[in-house]
């Protein structure tokens, strides 16, 4: 695959459809690299939490996240975050 001129050696598994195509715009980000993600998370006293990681922004709905007025990471959203890194959760078509 050819990005940016260059090319790039893709896993053997990818197929036609996993493939984004879209033109470079200069000065923008095309809206193939915005990620969204939801997560379901548990809470230590049994409640389920969303988290959401959306246009470079994570929130979460529960009470401390709230509080905060979005400006801090609550706990839910700091464990959401190393499950990703620890590879917990797995890219879905």
């Amino acid at each position: 695959m050819i990005t940016e001129g260059v090319w790039e050696e893709v896993p053997f598994e990818t197929t036609y459809k996993n493939i984004v195509w879209f033109r470079k715009h200069y000065g923008q980000k095309h809206s193939a690299f915005d990620i969204e993600m939801d997560f379901e998370v548990p809470g230590s006293k049994g409640r389920v939490y969303e988290v959401k990681y959306s246009h470079k922004k994570w929130s979460c709905s529960c009470e401390a996240f709230t509080f905060s007025g979005g400006r801090s990471h609550c706990k839910h959203i700091t464990q959401t975050i190393k499950d990703i890194d620890d590879g917990k959760y797995e890219a879905k078509d």
